[in-house]
């Protein structure tokens, strides 16, 4: 498996900008260190999964887990709703989705 993090990071960030709008000046920073998680956690969790180590549940969860500790990271940042902020996190991951399946092999995202 071979996955640039960095690349997987900055598809993250151009697939979220949009949904983030006018907030997109103070979240970039925050988006960037989020994604990066995001992106190797999704990474490990596949891993995980393909060595057997997880179930496809617990997959699920620890994914959820991720997602919504990156929400409660954007929250913090003033005029960022809920609402956008899952759809930036959702768009991000959707973004990069097609790598990380196919790179670990099965679908995690």
């Amino acid at each position: 498996m071979s996955l640039n993090i960095g690349e997987l990071v900055q598809t993250m960030l151009g697939a979220a900008k949009g949904e983030l709008e006018a907030a997109w000046p103070e979240a970039k920073d925050f988006a960037e260190a989020e994604f990066k998680k995001l992106a190797e956690r999704s990474i490990e969790i596949g891993k995980q999964r393909v060595a057997g180590n997880l179930s496809s549940d617990e997959a699920e969860d620890l994914l959820l887990m991720q997602k919504r500790a990156a929400e409660t990271v954007f929250l913090a940042i003033q005029g960022l709703t809920l609402i956008a902020i899952q759809n930036a996190i959702n768009a991000a991951l959707n973004a990069i989705k097609d790598a990380v399946n196919t790179a670990v092999g099965i679908v995690v995202l």
